[in-house]
């Protein structure tokens, strides 16, 4: 059983590995380049009655592959917007495997979908006024 979660925040930074990753599979062995998007969030104020408050901020760092990457620099290219400081919906299950984090004590994600939500604004303004 898998931990599935969904993150929409604002990208606080992003990493593009230089080199390739050895991933095993059962049998074989792949080179993957992945890139990283890092995010901050904050908690609610407003926790149940009983429990206790969430963390003030919590670090993520989101895994990205190289084809969610390049459509993403297509769709922010398109939108002639910059990653850094857009916001982001990213859906995903999370990883902890500590020697994939990018900042030490963030929380590790996969990303299985983005969407790129300042960037589609953009793209569809822009569509309107054509």
């Amino acid at each position: 059983m898998s931990g599935k979660i969904t993150i929409s925040d604002i990208v606080r930074s992003f990493c593009n590995y230089p080199h390739s990753y050895s991933i095993k599979k059962p049998g074989e062995r792949h080179k993957v380049v992945m890139h990283s998007l890092g995010f901050e969030t904050k908690g609610s104020p407003n926790a149940p009655k009983g429990l206790p408050l969430p963390s003030q901020t919590v670090k993520w760092t989101v895994l990205v592959n190289h084809k969610q990457w390049e459509q993403m620099a297509k769709e922010y290219q398109e939108a002639r917007i910059k990653l850094k400081g857009s916001r982001v919906v990213v859906q995903g299950e999370l990883l902890l495997e500590p020697h994939f984090m990018v900042e030490k004590g963030s929380i590790g994600v996969v990303a299985y979908k983005i969407e790129c939500v300042d960037a589609k604004k953009a793209i569809e303004e822009k569509s309107r006024t054509l």
